[in-house]
């Protein structure tokens, strides 16, 4: 009872007995934007339903607004991309023009729909930034690392990638992408504000387009912002495609002793199966067969130390995080500080332990619901798996 009175008071509660009656309570919601953290407001819900909605959306001037809910204003826009993409296809390969007129309407719709949703994405992801800024220190902590010893098995490609970012200078291209996105921003709004757009058509619409984006941006900062992030990019997936070539080829090198364990066995079986024309294709057929059954292999025990590594890292964050949050808020006597003692990584390598068992008795697949909610990192691994397979050997 005294530990739970402790932990209401330390975050400004009252226990239920000790409330006035529910009638009695003001309506306060947390603002999501525009506010300090932590700060309320008695406001009604359609008006805090509404600075939400201009959070995200953006406000009425905002051009991801006009082109969702305005229309004319979407029309006008797609048939002015659509003039830019006619002027430039006409450039291309005579054998393919036609075949790019056909589409341009399809390619118009699909450049509106981005300059329509992407800063929506953008400010989605902006709003879980800020909140997650917002969030006490250590709570945040212990959050993330029970994602990464329960679930971090799932994203094996992330964690290596994130890693890799670490190493590669993370906070040179982090400043890199807020270089890109603000001249992003310029960009916008110079041709948003373009009062002769609806006057020129073809080359002459395409020729001012281009003027506008390269008058209002500065080459120096765009410049500096492309080769950030390429930089970190390619250092990534070189880091990537050499831990994957090391499982290849560690599968390969496992099959070639298989071989030779099982030539003659399954030599005598398969003579007896396939048709005798085709008895010289057998040796292919248990070569391959043993080295796919390998890089399986290999694949799974990198697989398992991924899952080992995440639980572990996952363990600590959750146990370091616990004490210094006990020490912070008094909760207990004497908590000793987890940089002199042994206690955090007693009880990390037990949680470790138990979020190993977790990803290892559900397949190192996380439920579907989790999925879910961790979209953005399923979506990551998808992308780094395409990148890492399709990478050519001089690019790795």
């Amino acid at each position: 009872e005294g530990l739970r009175t402790k932990i209401m008071s330390s975050y400004g509660t009252v226990p239920l007995e000790d409330q006035p009656p529910l009638e009695e309570q003001p309506h306060h919601t947390i603002l999501m934007g525009g506010a300090p953290p932590g700060t309320v407001d008695d406001a009604s819900n359609p008006k805090q339903l509404q600075s939400m909605h201009s959070a995200v959306i953006g406000g009425e001037d905002s051009m991801s607004h006009q082109l969702m809910y305005n229309p004319s204003v979407r029309e006008q826009e797609q048939a002015n991309t659509q003039k830019m993409l006619h002027a430039a296809f006409e450039k291309a390969p005579p054998g393919i023009v036609p075949w790019l007129l056909k589409l341009e309407g399809c390619f118009a719709w699909t450049i509106v729909c981005c300059e329509c949703y992407l800063p929506v994405y953008a400010r989605v992801f902006g709003l879980c930034f800020t909140v997650a800024a917002a969030l006490p220190k250590h709570e945040l902590y212990m959050l993330l690392g029970g994602v990464l010893c329960f679930f971090g098995g799932t994203y094996p490609m992330t964690l290596a990638a994130i890693e890799a970012y670490r190493q590669c200078g993370g906070q040179a291209t982090s400043e890199a992408l807020q270089d890109l996105w603000s001249q992003y921003q310029v960009a916008v709004a110079a041709m948003s504000n373009d009062p002769d757009s609806d006057k020129l058509e073809g080359q002459a619409l395409l020729a001012a387009k281009a003027r506008l984006v390269l008058t209002a941006t500065d080459p120096g900062t765009v410049d500096r912002g492309w080769k950030g992030v390429y930089t970190a990019w390619a250092a990534v997936i070189a880091t990537l495609a050499v831990q994957f070539a090391q499982t290849v080829a560690y599968g390969s090198a496992i099959g070639d002793f298989l071989v030779k364990w099982v030539t003659i066995p399954m030599n005598n079986v398969l003579v007896h199966v396939v048709p005798p024309d085709l008895h010289k294709w057998i040796p292919n057929i248990i070569t391959y067969t043993c080295k796919i059954i390998a890089i399986t292999i290999a694949y799974m025990i990198q697989k398992i130390i991924s899952t080992f590594y995440s639980a572990i890292r996952g363990g600590l964050l959750i146990s370091r995080n616990f004490m210094h949050w006990l020490r912070e808020k008094k909760l207990c006597g004497n908590v000793p500080d987890p940089e002199e003692s042994n206690i955090d990584e007693i009880c990390g390598w037990i949680l470790a332990g138990l979020g190993f068992y977790f990803q290892f008795t559900n397949g190192f697949a996380a439920p579907w619901w989790i999925q879910i909610l961790l979209w953005p990192l399923g979506l990551t691994e998808a992308t780094l798996i395409w990148a890492v397979s399709s990478a050519t050997p001089a690019e790795a």
